[in-house]
């Protein structure tokens, strides 16, 4: 589980920026969080704000350091992009986080791609202070007493290349008993890059869900029993094979794709109405539903191993009930056993009635920087409160500062 995250300088984050977890006995007051040492870490976060206040830039921070850190030793870069008032300045990013029974601290440094600092250490118990794992400055790595490295592997260390990557790529994290996967372990909607999303065409998802289904007879079953719950009006799913014979110009028969690109497989759903039953294409079914059962493809997949989910807009093309439904798949035990996370942002703040003051955070730009605070740092904030009316009233800031009143009439336009 992770308990916190801190960046600095990265598009419109420009100072410190931290998004925290972790929260105190006194303010545990329901199942939404797990007891980790002696402190508890929240499974749910919200982030709400106005267009512009740097919600998806957050997505987008945390998204690129998962990828740097973890597969940068791989080839998988991506471009830190600074602050625009920052440009020469360097762009931190760090976390606390837990592994089975072991708590560690990693911090990396940069500028443009070059790795000017990266620190991992492990909680000590007894001492409650954070020993060196490894400690690397520009490009001299120092590992802890007693951890071993070849020195040849160590020159395969390259100014754009995290040492988190290489050691993890080269199992040396295994050797020495830290298993470390957490930054493997995670699911997004938000591209790295600026500009763009990871979302894709529709008919790309359908290909994609066509592909993992054909492949995995228990994810269809899952994801079928999922579709039956949510009353979508699908009783079955079946895949069915586009292949058909075809004579060729010396009169042999041969198996031959009638689909783009030669697929082979098309997914099928069946509608039953008494003794009528009727066969669509999901292709045919609305956004909503494509994207649902996508996403809860992807769900399934954190629920299974751990992890975090980061989600922008969480709500895009889902009915209410059906976001309340994917919360609370994170939050109850049956569903989440291995404590998966979740932090997603809003533009319906109707869902902050059924979150805590410590899970609730505010989005707001100040002097072209983006900040982010959590309720709970508002004095005088009760647990009791409606935080959904008193946000839509304004009580806590983070709403659109619009100036002027809309004009919905054509005809009062001059």
């Amino acid at each position: 589980m992770f308990l916190n995250f801190k960046i600095s300088n990265f598009l419109s984050i420009k100072d410190d920026l931290e998004v925290s977890f972790s929260i105190t006995k006194a303010q545990k007051i329901d199942n939404t969080s797990v007891c980790v040492g002696n402190s508890f870490v929240n499974k749910l976060g919200c982030i709400v704000g106005p267009n512009a206040s740097g919600k998806t830039n957050l997505f987008r921070a945390l998204v690129s350091f998962f990828i740097f850190i973890e597969g940068s030793y791989l080839g998988k870069k991506v471009y830190i992009e600074p602050h625009f008032f920052k440009t020469k300045d360097d762009t931190m990013f760090s976390t606390e986080f837990t592994e089975g029974e072991n708590q560690y601290k990693y911090e990396i440094v940069l500028n443009e791609q070059v790795v000017r600092r990266e620190n991992l250490r492990k909680l000590n118990k007894k001492t409650n202070r954070y020993n060196d794992v490894f400690l690397r400055e520009n490009n001299k790595a120092k590992i802890a007493e007693g951890l071993k490295i070849n020195e040849e592997d160590l020159k395969r260390l390259s100014s754009d290349i995290s040492l988190f990557s290489l050691l993890k790529h080269l199992n040396y994290f295994k050797i020495w008993g830290e298993n470390i996967n957490s930054f493997s372990l995670f699911l997004s909607n938000v591209s790295p890059k600026r500009m763009t999303r990871s979302g894709r065409p529709m008919f790309r998802v359908f290909e994609e869900l066509t592909d993992k289904m054909a492949e995995d007879e228990t994810l269809k079953r899952d994801i079928l029993n999922e579709v039956k719950k949510i009353d979508l009006g699908i009783s079955d799913m079946l895949l069915v094979d586009t292949k058909k014979q075809v004579s060729n110009s010396e009169g042999e028969t041969e198996q031959k794709g009638i689909l783009p690109e030669e697929k082979n497989k098309l997914l099928i759903t069946v509608h039953k109405d008494g003794n009528e039953i009727a066969f669509l294409s999901l292709f045919d079914a609305s956004e909503g539903t494509i994207n649902y059962i996508s996403l809860f493809s992807k769900i399934r997949n954190i629920l299974n191993t751990g992890g975090i989910m980061l989600a922008d807009e969480l709500e895009n093309s889902l009915h209410v009930d059906l976001v309340e439904r994917i919360l609370n798949l994170f939050i109850h035990e049956k569903t989440n056993p291995l404590h998966a996370q979740i932090l997603f942002s809003t533009h319906n703040p109707w869902f902050l009635q059924y979150l805590t003051k410590t899970q609730i955070f505010i989005a707001e730009k100040e002097h072209q920087s983006t900040d982010i605070f959590r309720l709970d740092d508002i004095p005088d904030v009760r647990n009791d409160e409606n935080y959904f009316m008193k946000y839509i009233a304004g009580e806590y800031d983070g709403k659109p500062k619009i100036k002027g009143e809309a004009v919905l009439n054509v005809s009062e336009v001059e």
